[in-house]
């Protein structure tokens, strides 16, 4: 169902977002339905008196965000705040990315450990690598803790 609009003039009608491309447009008094699929690309488009409404997997995220924000205690105030402070500064990806090195830097430095210390790495050939992680920074610990 994807959609390609240049230059269009759009009002009064229910547009789903998810997946299409709106370039140039001019879209009023519409109803603006993301369900959390295909991000939508909105070039230079005017955007007046629109309604927005997030439904299905979108609506999903939401809930969570408000879920953790009002039930989680300053902890999950604190993910909600920054999370939108992530967006205001367009660094949402550039963050969620960083994590990601990080996760696989991770898992590559205890593959490292684990060809270094084979007991270890053959301790449990069904344990996930964050969970070998988790077991090597163990050791790693108490072999320091020994030596002190």
């Amino acid at each position: 169902m994807e959609m390609e609009l240049n230059g269009e003039k759009i009002s009064k009608k229910q547009i789903t977002l998810d997946g299409n491309r709106f370039v140039d447009c001019e879209i009023s008094n519409c109803v603006l339905v993301y369900k959390g699929g295909v991000l939508p690309v909105l070039r230079d488009c005017q955007i007046n008196d629109c309604q927005w409404n997030f439904s299905d997997q979108a609506a999903n995220t939401l809930q969570f965000m408000a879920a953790m924000y009002n039930g989680m205690g300053m902890g999950g105030m604190e993910i909600v705040d920054q999370t939108i402070i992530n967006i205001r500064n367009n660094t949402l990806l550039a963050s969620q990315q960083k994590d990601q090195v990080q996760a696989e830097q991770a898992i590559a430095a205890n593959e490292d450990n684990a060809q270094a210390d084979p007991e270890t790495a053959q301790a449990d050939p069904e344990t996930k690598p964050a969970e070998r992680k988790t077991k090597s920074k163990a050791k790693a610990k108490t072999t320091n803790t020994d030596a002190a």
